[in-house]
């Protein structure tokens, strides 16, 4: 494998519960700052709240969240039992 580290970012970035395992400093960076960016910063990962107001002011979303929200919607009228099947615990 080229990038080692590459493979479980992929895999564990929905993880909410901390990550353990191979590349772990890596993977968990990248799962915390994914929460972060999907809470909309709500959630902070111990990161400043300047901070995460400067990244979002440089990188806009673009009516993601917007998007996450409606495919979220159809993934709970199709199964409403999972809602959320790429979350991992």
């Amino acid at each position: 494998m080229l990038w080692p580290e590459v493979d479980p970012i992929i895999q564990q970035h929905h993880k909410l519960r901390t990550y353990s395992g191979p590349c772990e400093a890596s993977v968990d960076t990248f799962r915390r700052a994914d929460l972060v960016d999907l809470s909309l910063g709500l959630i902070r990962a111990g990161l400043n709240p300047a901070f995460i107001q400067a990244v979002r002011a440089q990188f806009p979303n673009a009516h993601f969240h917007a998007r996450l929200v409606a495919f979220t919607g159809r993934q709970l009228l199709r199964t409403p039992l999972n809602p959320l099947p790429m979350m991992r615990w």
